[in-house]
Parts: C-alpha cells; structure tokens; sequence
C-alpha cells in the first residue's frame, strides 16, 4: 500500500496535485520504518539463531 502511495503520489506531484506532498512523506516514512524492521528482524534471526 505504501509504495503504491508514494510512488503514486509522485507521478500525482508531477502532475500538479500539490497537497498530496504530504501523503507521499508520510507514506515513505512508513515504508522505510517497515524495510528497517525488516531487515532488523531477519538480522536478529540470524544471529541470535538457535541450532
């Protein structure tokens, strides 16, 4: 949802929608937040591994 949001929102600024600005902030906030804890989890797991 929120890559097509922000990325959406883009080709939208592009085209003169201007109040979408804030919807592709918040939207790209929230899918980085969620590739971080991604990438956290999959790192805790790794690591902390039981054999």
């Amino acid at each position: 949802m929120s890559v097509i949001l922000t990325f959406g929102g883009i080709y939208l600024l592009w085209s003169g929608v201007l109040w979408f600005k804030y919807i592709v902030i918040v939207s790209g906030i929230l899918m980085t937040v969620s590739f971080v804890v991604a990438t956290l989890s999959i790192i805790h797991q790794i690591i902390f591994s039981k054999k």
